[in-house]
C-alpha cells in the first residue's frame, strides 16, 4: 500500500496497522492519531513487514507514534516523527536518515518501571527518549531463526530533543525478566548497545537492566 500526499487524522484511536508480511510506503503525507500511528503486532503473522516513510512526511501521535512489536523493516528518510515516544521497538531493523524525532514526553520523564518495561502491549508511559528499545523480550513467534539478528539500529543524520540535537535513545535489557523471548540465542541488547556506543557523542544513549528493579548500566 502506498499513501502519497495524504493527510489523515484519528483523534480516538490508532493509525496504520502493518501485519503478516505486508508493506506500506508513506510519502509526502501527514498522519496524526491518538495512539500508535504505525503499529505492528507480534501475534498476527510472521516477519517481513516493511514500512517506508519518506519525502517530508510527518507521523504524529499523542502517545507512541511508531510501535514495532514484530520483525519489521522500518526506513524513515527526510521526515519527522512526533510523539511521547516517537519510535518504540522490540523487533526489526530501524534505518533512519535525515530525520527529526520529537518527543512530547514531560520534561521530567524518568526511566520505565519494571511493570511498564514488561508490558506485552508496550508501556503507557514515556521516559523522554526519542527511540525506546526493549531488548530481549520478544522473538518472532512464528518464524524466528536461531541466531537471527532480529533487532538492528542504523542512524544517519538523525536529530531529537537531546542536548545539542543529539538523538536520545534508551535501551532496556529484559534478558533476565523471563519474557517470551527466553531461550533464543541472539543478544539484542549487546548488539544495539555496541552499535550506539560506536556512534560516540552523536547520540545520548542510556542503558538499563530489568529484573526485580530497573538499574542503569553505566559500563
Amino acid at each position: 500500500m502506498t499513501l502519497n500526499k495524504v493527510e489523515a487524522t484519528n483523534n480516538t484511536g490508532a493509525g496504520v496497522g502493518v501485519f503478516d508480511g505486508s508493506s506500506v510506503t508513506i510519502s509526502n503525507s501527514k498522519i496524526t492519531t491518538k495512539n500508535q500511528t504505525i503499529a505492528t503486532n507480534n501475534t498476527l503473522g510472521g516477519k517481513g513487514q516493511k514500512v517506508v516513510i519518506e519525502n517530508q512526511s510527518e507521523i504524529k501521535s499523542e502517545n507512541t507514534a511508531i510501535y514495532l512489536a514484530a520483525n519489521t523493516n522500518l526506513s524513515i528518510n527526510n521526515s519527522k516523527v512526533v510523539g511521547k515516544v516517537p519510535v518504540h521497538a522490540l523487533l526489526g531493523t530501524i534505518n533512519l536518515a535525515s530525520t527529526v524525532l520529537e518527543t512530547t514526553a514531560d520534561a521530567g520523564a524518568q526511566k520505565l518501571s519494571v511493570e511498564e518495561a514488561k508490558k506485552d502491549n508496550g508501556p503507557t508511559s514515556a521516559d523522554g527518549s526519542a527511540i525506546l528499545i526493549r531488548a530481549n523480550w520478544y522473538a518472532d513467534r512464528n518464524e524466528h531463526e536461531a541466531g537471527e539478528e532480529d533487532l538492528k539500529l542504523l542512524l544517519d543524520s538523525v536529530t531529537s530533543d537531546g542536548e545539542e540535537g543529539k538523538i536520545k535513545v534508551s535501551v532496556y535489557n529484559l534478558k533476565e525478566a523471563n519474557g517470551p523471548r527466553a531461550g533464543t540465542d541472539f543478544d539484542q541488547y549487546t548488539s544495539v548497545k555496541n552499535y550506539l556506543k560506536g556512534l560516540g557523542e552523536t547520540v545520548d544513549a542510556k542503558f538499563y537492566t530489568v529484573n526485580q528493579s530497573v538499574e542503569e548500566d553505566v559500563q
